[in-house]
């Protein structure tokens, strides 16, 4: 049985007084985390599975944004929740789970707080363990230069689990 195709739009599931803001990860999709919202709407919260800003548009448009762009969606998220819910989580997988981390300098600045966060597949640096020797080598090189911005470390199987027996299932 073929599965449904993934739905890459934002999502907001009307739940009680408690969100969820779920953030995904760098170049991805809000569908990253559809399944996992669809999950805790049903046992009702609020949910919202925010775009990144940059994302689901060209390369290019990716490239040109920072860190501080993709604040800036969470930050639109967070307080999109805030309208209607007196408790708000957070969650984000890969590059998204670090912007999470930032939950908490937002709680700040809106004068609020984050009840939990959830980082999921926290990557806090590319290892590029599994590229070509010849990329890691000019990994050290580039990661220090504008030139970063121009190059592109292309991940294959098994997608950044190192560990054998976690793969398993999978495979």
């Amino acid at each position: 049985m073929k599965s449904p195709p993934l739905d890459l739009n934002r999502f907001y599931f009307r739940g009680d007084s408690s969100g969820c803001l779920l953030i995904h990860g760098l170049t991805g999709t809000p569908g990253e985390m559809r399944f996992l919202g669809e999950r805790l709407h049903a046992a009702g919260f609020t949910v919202s599975g925010i775009v990144l800003a940059g994302h689901r548009m060209t390369v290019e448009d990716l490239k040109a944004k920072k860190w501080q762009d993709w604040y800036q969606s969470v930050k639109e998220g967070y307080e999109e929740l805030r309208v209607s819910c007196k408790t708000i989580f957070v969650s984000g997988i890969s590059m998204g789970a670090i912007l999470a981390l930032l939950a908490f300098l937002l709680a700040y600045e809106a004068k609020s707080h984050v009840a939990a966060l959830a980082s999921l597949s926290t990557g806090f640096f590319f290892d590029g363990w599994n590229t070509h020797a010849w990329q890691r080598m000019m990994l050290s090189f580039v990661i220090h230069m504008p030139l970063k911005y121009c190059v592109d470390f292309p991940e294959g199987e098994p997608y950044s689990v190192k560990n054998p027996s976690v793969r398993e299932p999978f495979s």
